[in-house]
C-alpha cells in the first residue's frame, strides 16, 4: 500500500498551494474499500457526483474495455507539461 506516502488535505486547501506556485503538490488516486484487490465502488463520493448525469461510463477510446475504477488528478507546471494519458 503507499498510504505512507500519502498526505490528507482538503481540495481547498491543495488549490491554495498550486495557486502559490507550488510545482510539486499533486492530487491523485484517492483510496477506495477494496475486496480481494479490487474496489468496491467505481470511484469516491465526490467523483462519483461530477459523473452524475454521464451518458456513458465507457468512453469509445476503450472500445469493449471495462473500466474498474475512475480517479481525478490534478497538479500544476510553469512549463506547461502533461503527464500524458493515466491507465
Amino acid at each position: 500500500s503507499d498510504d505512507v506516502s500519502r498526505e490528507k488535505t482538503t481540495f481547498g486547501d491543495f488549490c491554495r498551494e498550486l495557486e502559490s506556485g507550488n510545482e510539486l503538490a499533486y492530487l491523485t488516486t484517492q483510496a477506495l474499500e477494496d475486496a480481494d484487490g479490487c474496489p468496491k465502488s467505481l470511484a469516491a463520493d465526490h467523483v462519483l457526483k461530477l459523473l452524475t448525469g454521464c451518458q456513458s461510463l465507457r468512453p469509445n477510446l476503450i472500445g469493449n474495455l471495462t473500466p474498474v475504477q475512475y480517479n481525478m488528478w490534478f497538479g500544476r507546471s510553469s512549463e506547461g507539461s502533461s503527464s500524458g494519458l493515466h491507465h
